[in-house]
């Protein structure tokens, strides 16, 4: 793990920001490429590459949140630092964040549609589940159950 540690020169704290930010954007790449494969393992009967893909991108989410509370860190440490940075890093950082926010917007609407697919799966498969237990408790009504039950207890008394 890294962390990234804002430097006192005369940049603020910028390139440190541009680092992580660009850090940011490699994991979201990372993460829309599994988004990507995703759909195609939700659609898939085999649930075991699917788990695998969610365990993958759960370890990118979890750096994605490191990322994001160095991210604010730093915005901090620049904001006490006094003084407004330049307008061109300004805007050099609200662009590579802007096109962090569609990458993720992307990644979003994908998982969405995925939820959507792997919902109705869990739908078709339940109700298959309830078809196949019906048919059980209809055949077991027809005496399909094995051998006719014994008496358990005899009046011998008579």
């Amino acid at each position: 793990m890294t962390t990234a540690t804002t430097r006192t020169t005369a940049d603020g704290g910028h390139a440190d920001l541009i680092a992580v930010i660009d850090r940011q954007g490699g994991l979201l790449g990372q993460l829309d490429a599994l988004s990507q494969r995703q759909r195609a393992l939700a659609e898939a009967d085999d649930l075991e590459p699917l788990l695998a893909l969610l365990a993958q991108r759960q370890e990118i989410v979890d750096q994605l949140a490191r990322g994001s509370e160095t991210v604010e860190r730093l915005r901090v440490a620049r904001e006490r630092a006094g003084g407004t940075p330049p307008q061109g890093e300004r805007a050099e950082v609200q662009r590579r964040l802007n096109a962090l926010a569609e990458l993720a917007a992307a990644v979003s609407r994908r998982d969405e549609a995925d939820q959507e697919v792997l919902r109705g799966r869990r739908e078709r498969v339940a109700s298959e589940l309830a078809e196949l237990t019906a048919s059980k408790r209809a055949v077991s009504a027809y005496g399909g159950g094995g051998a006719a039950p014994t008496a358990r207890f005899q009046d011998r008394e008579g």
